[in-house]
């Protein structure tokens, strides 16, 4: 494996690769309320450098990699390095007091992986896990959708109430999100997104043809995904 050298916060000589690099950030105690866990549970970390009403308070921040040392930036300024092996469970912590803008993660071996404060949610982002499907009447696609803001970083906290509509050879099946409070029933087309996501499931109604999933929400461009049902 490359040696690894530091220069001047950037690693020479090795390709830049996020693979093997995990970033997040463990939700402040009383954040959204006291967290209690238990022998079965573990503390709610989050892929989320947005934390508004945090400014300069502590927030600790995971790095897992099985690269030997790894860097951990907030806007460009170095915040600590720290060795991670066996022994530290591939893990770094660090103590980071909140400022918004960029956390990045950089291993000795050139592995960067960051996060992005996300400002106030603008645009609708759809991705369906398939977009070809059986004209049979039963072939599902599953559709995520995840509020970003106007420069596509994904915002963890939207919560916009979203309206789907569905045109063409398929029908709306369940529509929801993973909040175990919301009481809302899936099968119908208003839904409000959860921690910046929900979940939208179409099937086949058995004839050929091109659907066209369309999002639309208060304050949000509408946003839309083509699905093709052929045999």
């Amino acid at each position: 494996m490359p040696e690894h050298e530091w220069r001047d916060g950037q690693m020479s000589s090795t390709p830049i690769d996020d693979n093997g690099l995990y970033l997040a950030v463990k939700e402040p105690d009383g954040y959204y309320g006291k967290i209690h866990t238990t022998m079965w549970s573990v503390w709610p970390t989050y892929e989320s450098w947005t934390w508004p009403g945090h400014e300069s308070k502590n927030i600790e921040v995971e790095v897992y990699t099985k690269d030997p040392q790894v860097k951990l930036f907030l806007n460009d300024k170095l915040i600590d390095t720290k060795n991670v092996s066996q022994s530290t469970e591939f893990k770094a912590v660090f103590t980071v007091p909140y400022e918004a803008g960029t956390l990045r993660a950089q291993t000795c071996w050139g592995r960067i992986k960051t996060l992005s404060t996300a400002d106030e949610a603008k645009t609708i982002r759809l991705t369906a896990d398939r977009t070809a499907l059986k004209a049979d009447g039963q072939d599902l696609a599953f559709i995520t959708i995840e509020l970003t803001d106007a420069n596509g970083t994904f915002n963890p906290l939207a919560a916009n109430e979203l309206t789907a509509s569905v045109s063409g050879p398929a029908t709306l099946i369940g529509f929801g999100n993973a909040d175990i409070k919301d009481c809302d029933r899936y099968t119908d087309s208003t839904h409000k997104a959860w921690k910046g996501r929900a979940l939208l499931v179409v099937r086949s109604t058995g004839k050929k043809g091109k659907a066209t999933i369309t999002l639309q929400g208060k304050g949000l461009k509408a946003s839309r995904v083509n699905l093709s049902f052929n045999n």
